[in-house]
This record gives C-alpha cells, structure tokens and sequence, in this order.
C-alpha cells in the first residue's frame, strides 16, 4: 500500500478516491515523506548515509567501503518499490593517485622557479587575455633574455550578467580586470596587451561605443600606457598563449592621447589645487584662459566642474533674488571706498581666533581676510583695520559696513573722522548696501569648506584662501584682483612653459613664464 493512501482517502456514495502515490500540496505531505525515508534506511542512518526528504547523501571513509554502502542503499531502494533518477544523482569519480599526482606536480612547477619569476619594473610587461562563454584569463609575463617566462596568473568566473556581454565586450573586460587586479604593476609601466579578438583594435576609432565601453576605455586611458597586439591564430589549430612576437599575423599599436591627459591635468591644476580654491565654469575657463588654448576648452572644463564631488557637495545655489537691484555708484579710485563685515561661527583655534573680518575693495574687487576673535573691541577692530588695509593701499574716502555694535562706536566714528573717512551703514534687512561683502563672505566660506578637510585648521589655510579669491577672475571686471591692482597676474604653477608642463604637474619642479601655449588637438 502506497504511503498516500494512508494521507488522503476521500469519500463517495459509490466507494473512495485514494492516491497512490504522494500528491503535491497536502499540508502534512513533507513530513510523512521524510517518516517513510527514516524508515526505509533506518538501518543505515547516521553510518553511511544521511537522508533528507528527497536527498540522499552517502558518505563512505574507502573506496571499497563505499562500494559496499551503495550496494546496501540501492538494496533499500529495490525492496520499498522506490527508484532514483540517473539525471538528478552525482557520483564521485575517482582517477587514481597517479593522475593526481602529475596534476599537482604540474601546478608547482608552474608556479616555481625557473618557470615563474618574480616582477622586473624595469622591464617592459606583456599581458595575455582570453575570454570565454563563462569565465576570463590572464597571465603577466617578461621577457629576461631567455624568452618569455609568467610573473603572476590571474582567472575568474564570470557573472550571470556578464555572461550575456558580446563576445568583444567579454575580451575587453579581461583587459580592463587585468589593469585593476595588476595595478601595483602596470601602473607607469610600458605594457603591451596580446588580444585575440580582432573587433578590440579598432575601438578607438568607432564612433558610436556604448556606457560601458566608454567607461572602461576612459579607465584605461587616464591611468595607463599600453600597447594592443592583436594574434591571430591558424585555423582549426589551437593558439599557443607563448607564441613567439616573429610569428604575429598583425600587430596594432596603440598610443594613448597624451594630449587629453595634459588637459586634465591642466584643468585640475587651476580647480583643485590649494591655489586655486575649486571656482566655478566661468572662473576656472578663465584661469586656463590666460595661459593656454585648444579646441573644446568650455566643454572640457564643463565636464570637469560638473563631475567634481567637492563642487557638487559643498556649493549652495547663486541664483539672483527677484526684485530690482539698486547697484551703489562706483568709485574711480582703487581702495577709495571699501565694505567691511565680520565672519562668525568658525571653531575656535588654540591662538584664540574664531571669526574672520573680511574687507573688500569696491572697484577692483580685491578682499583681505584677517582672522580674529569674536569678543574683538573697536579699538582692536581699528588696529586690525590699519595692519591689513591702510598699511598696504592707504586710507579709504568711505567705509560701507552693516550696523554691528564695533562698526557704530564713538571710538570707531571719532577714530575715522579724524581721517576724514565717511562711514556709511546699511540699513536692516536691505542687503544692496552691503551685498559685496556679503557676497565675498559667502565665497569665503564656500572656501573654507572645499579647502579644508579639517575645518578646526581654518586659520592655517586663511592666506592661501585669500590668495585663491584675489587670483579668480571677478565676475563684474572679467579680471583678477590682482591684475587690476598691479597689472599683472601672479607667478602660479600652470604658467610654466609646455616643454616641462609634464614633469610639473607630476614633480613641481620646472616654472618658467610664457603668456600663451597652443595644445594640439
């Protein structure tokens, strides 16, 4: 009797319905089926096999006792009418120690001296790649004089989506994963990649490449110099990964742009460095501008801006305010007339600084950050004045400040009467009086958060922020601070000549002086 007729009998006036066999989705069906198991092999149980529901697993410590166990198992079966489906079992196959033994053998010498080296630096690599349906290889090679000899292996599995990659996509990817895997190696290194996808070497020239072609060459392009040598191979032959160079049906070398590096680098000189304070577009395009020129320089410097995570972050919108503005009248002399505000809520340094008073010429647009304390008096308000203004570019005919309590003392009005400075403050919630130094605050502190990974150090990064702001071109007067106030634009990194451009953006070391260099497209 079949063990479902004992879990579903049904009824009718004429006889009964029962199974003879186990049906599907009876609520109890698992756990009768697992009580039938237990006690076909009760015998057996917990001594050479182990059975849950369904699936059996035998386990033997001999060959010959596990001969012995299937035999008593496939015993079981035949005597309770059940049966097994050859498709669904694994059987272990066994080739013998000899066989094992070569097989371990040939892997230790593979990974052996004088079969496998160690990496030269000073010598040129060679990286061989394949792909397949499922998985990618590589091996990294040398040549030491006596022919080439491998220095590291490298394989993996490839994803179930990968595995859905064009053929071409699948060879391009075993070339990006080399670059990655092997980048302590390759990177700075002279490499020449050995593909055997014919489809590779052209893909610098195609015109329409998709998402991720286009991320994998820019990978490979921005951080390496390499070679492609296509191998073809002879037909129904298979194709020795160590052929000798003499035999290459076609070789393609392929040069990186060093062009397109050298902008990058260029670009990323006048926005990211600690001179430079990572301006906007038009700043930056203007910065570049003075020194260099090549076809497409607004987009390039687009992309850049756009793509710098320190510009998206750590910027707030600038976008105008409706309403009509009410411009103040221009003076005609340099630091005639001048805006002062304070900067406050910066963490106090050890010197006991915690605020930053921030002047701004109205006509050059040239700005002085002084660091001080928030408990500062006039008086000192007044010295402070004199140091960074007065002593540099003599005195103002007018100060426009807001209406702080240091700013409407009679020792800050008598203090400048006596110079004859006419003081003027702006009136409460009416920004157009004051909004330059406002605005100059604002970029202060957009300073101070792209240029200070540790904001408690504000005060040591002060003077080069300052240098940053007078040396970006101003939006009103299309020039730089300094440039309007000494005719000239300060001696900064980039202006070097293009012969040693190279070696400086990667050693800072050659700075000479040229107005305009060309880059070639």
């Amino acid at each position: 009797m079949g063990i479902g007729r004992f879990l579903s009998v049904t009824g009718f006036f004429y006889g009964s319905c029962e199974y003879t066999v186990m049906p599907f989705g009876l609520t109890n069906a698992p756990s009768m089926f697992q009580l039938m198991m237990n006690g076909v092999f009760r015998y057996l149980l917990d001594k050479c096999v182990i059975i849950y529901r369904d699936d059996i697993l035998i386990y033997s410590t001999t060959r010959e006792q596990h001969l012995k166990d299937l035999e008593a198992i496939f015993q079981c079966l035949q005597q309770n009418y059940l049966m097994t489906k050859g498709s669904k079992c694994e059987v272990l196959i066994i080739s013998g120690e000899r066989s094992n033994f070569a097989f371990d053998g040939l892997k230790n010498i593979l990974i052996s001296p004088p079969v496998f080296r160690i990496a030269d630096p000073e010598r040129p690599f060679k990286v061989v790649t394949d792909a397949s349906d499922i998985a990618i290889g590589e091996f990294l090679v040398h040549d030491f004089g006596d022919g080439l000899q491998p220095i590291a292996y490298e394989s993996r599995k490839l994803q179930s989506a990968e595995q859905n990659y064009p053929i071409h996509d699948k060879e391009m990817l075993a070339i990006v994963h080399v670059f990655k895997i092997w980048r302590c190696y390759l990177t700075g290194a002279d490499v020449t990649v050995q593909i055997y996808q014919k489809s590779l070497q052209y893909l610098r020239a195609q015109p329409n490449l998709n998402p991720r072609q286009i991320r994998w060459l820019d990978y490979l392009e921005s951080n390496f110099t390499y070679r492609i040598l296509y191998k073809k191979g002879a037909n129904n032959i298979a194709d020795a990964l160590s052929r000798p160079s003499a035999q290459t049906a076609a070789v393609l070398i392929a040069q990186t742009n060093s062009y397109r590096l050298l902008r990058k680098l260029l670009i990323q000189e006048v926005h990211d460095s600690n001179l430079s304070g990572h301006f906007g577009v038009d700043k930056t395009l203007k910065a570049v501008q003075r020194f260099y020129y090549w076809p497409d320089m607004i987009s390039d410097v687009q992309k850049y801006v756009g793509a710098c995570p320190i510009s998206q972050t750590m910027k707030s919108s600038r976008q105008r305010s409706a309403g009509l503005l009410q411009p103040l009248e221009p003076p005609q002399r340099f630091w005639q007339h001048v805006t002062i505000d304070f900067v406050t809520g910066l963490p106090a340094r050890p010197s006991g600084n915690d605020a930053v008073l921030v002047v701004v010429d109205r006509l050059t647009k040239m700005a002085h950050f002084a660091p001080c304390c928030l408990t500062i008096t006039a008086k000192e308000t007044s010295r402070l004045f004199i140091s960074v203004v007065i002593r540099l570019h003599g005195i103002s005919v007018g100060i426009i400040s807001d209406s702080d309590p240091r700013f409407t003392s009679c020792f800050w009005q008598d203090t400048w009467n006596r110079y004859g400075t006419r003081l003027q403050f702006s009136s409460a919630y009416h920004p157009q009086t004051d909004g330059q130094t406002e605005r100059t605050n604002q970029t202060m502190e957009q300073l101070i958060r792209t240029n200070c990974p540790d904001i408690s150090k504000w005060e040591d990064s002060l003077p080069m922020l300052e240098f940053s702001y007078n040396n970006a071109p101003s939006a009103t007067t299309n020039h730089s601070a300094f440039s309007l106030n000494y005719g000239m634009d300060p001696t900064v990194p980039i202006s070097t000549n293009v012969e040693s451009q190279v070696d400086f953006l990667i050693r800072w070391t050659h700075r000479t002086s040229e107005d305009h260099t060309w880059i070639p497209s």
